[in-house]
């Protein structure tokens, strides 16, 4: 189940999408929040590694 706050990317880009791409917008802002959301998770994973994993060496 997916976080509330990527329910709410999705939303909001789907709302905004759909003005200037139409009913294809709402479909691609699904794998475009998808994306966020892995980038996001990317993200956390790589700024907090040493603290995820204490015995691992950055390199």
């Amino acid at each position: 189940m997916p976080c509330p706050w990527q329910r709410g990317t999705r939303v909001a880009l789907a709302y905004a999408l759909t003005g200037p791409v139409g009913v294809n917008g709402i479909w691609a802002a699904i794998p475009i929040g998808w994306f966020l959301a892995d980038a996001v998770g990317y993200g956390y994973y790589f700024l907090r590694r040493r603290a995820l994993l204490p015995g691992e060496r950055d390199g």
